[in-house]
């Protein structure tokens, strides 16, 4: 056999080895398994929930899963959860902020098995990826001694979120603070009560440890009941963030991470799936004031719809 034909037979040859083990390795080779998580939510809108749906897909996506949004059912939670297993749900992010139900929802994964992450609140002995609520009263406090104030009114609130920040304040503030006042009645209040009248004619600023405290904080401005002299810092996310802060409603704002959070929360649900580790996390919040609302590190989070 003339030379070239030979080397013609022997390449058809190799060629027909290669593509026949090729063919039965990819057919020997397992699939990659692909997870399907939920997001469940108890509401359904908002540009928080839309940033962390956003964290949570791009977490899924790196790890070739899936990410479905689920609003949460109130009047059967333990019954959605047994057939959202039945359809191939994996896992489950839970993003409500009722007690209630998130224990019902709690309840009902552990009952079958299925992994759990919780986002924007902790819980005992469940992962989480929340905001660090201690932090965000650490950085009020902050604010509020780097515009000089000795005297501070905090609006505060009756959930755990509100005490934790209220805690992380005053540890900040520590020996500093000349005098304090923690109310809490301000939402039901026709008029501000004496002590806190008082407290506001000394320069105090004040320090709303919730987003509707903060919003009340402004309408005590609006009515003229808060003089220019009496800063607010507020914590926590409203839709009105950007207006308060240019309007000069508001000297700053601690405000949550829902992105970070999301792509958190996901990731611990995701590990909880491949057997390995899981550790609950806390997101660094921000503090953002007018001088740096526009920079590239905070406009996610003040204009959570441009990400």
């Amino acid at each position: 056999m003339k030379r070239p034909v030979l080397i013609a037979v022997l390449c058809l040859c190799a060629s027909l080895v290669v593509m026949f083990v090729g063919f039965h390795d990819t057919q020997g080779s397992s699939p990659v398994k692909t997870h399907t998580i939920a997001l469940l939510t108890q509401e359904d809108t908002g540009s928080f929930l839309l940033q962390l749906r956003y964290g949570a897909e791009a977490a899924a996506s790196e790890a070739k899963d899936k990410l479905t949004m689920v609003t949460l059912n109130r009047n059967d939670p333990a019954g959605q959860i047994t057939e959202l297993q039945t359809d191939g749900i994996a896992a489950i992010l839970l993003y409500a902020g009722d007690d209630a139900l998130v224990a019902a929802v709690t309840k009902a994964c552990a009952a079958d098995d299925v992994p759990l992450a919780l986002l924007d609140r902790t819980a005992p002995e469940t992962p989480c990826a929340a905001s660090d609520d201690v932090l965000m009263g650490r950085l009020a406090a902050g604010q509020a001694q780097f515009l000089s104030a000795t005297r501070i009114l905090f609006l505060t609130g009756k959930d755990t979120a509100a005490g934790q920040r209220l805690q992380g304040a005053k540890d900040a503030l520590g020996k500093t603070l000349a005098a304090s006042i923690n109310w809490i009645d301000w939402a039901d209040a026709p008029s501000l009560p004496n002590d806190v009248r008082i407290l506001l004619d000394q320069n105090a600023a004040v320090i709303a440890l919730t987003g509707e405290a903060t919003l009340a904080a402004v309408h005590l401005r609006e009515q003229g009941l808060l003089g220019v002299d009496n800063p607010i810092i507020g914590i926590d996310a409203n839709p009105e963030d950007v207006t308060l802060l240019e309007q000069g409603l508001a000297a700053a704002l601690v405000l949550p991470a829902p992105y970070t959070m999301g792509y958190r929360g996901c990731a611990l649900a995701i590990a909880a799936l491949e057997g390995g580790s899981v550790t609950s996390v806390m997101v660094e919040p921000r503090l953002i004031t007018l001088s740096n609302l526009y920079s590239a590190r905070n406009v996610s989070i003040a204009f959570p719809l441009l990400q």
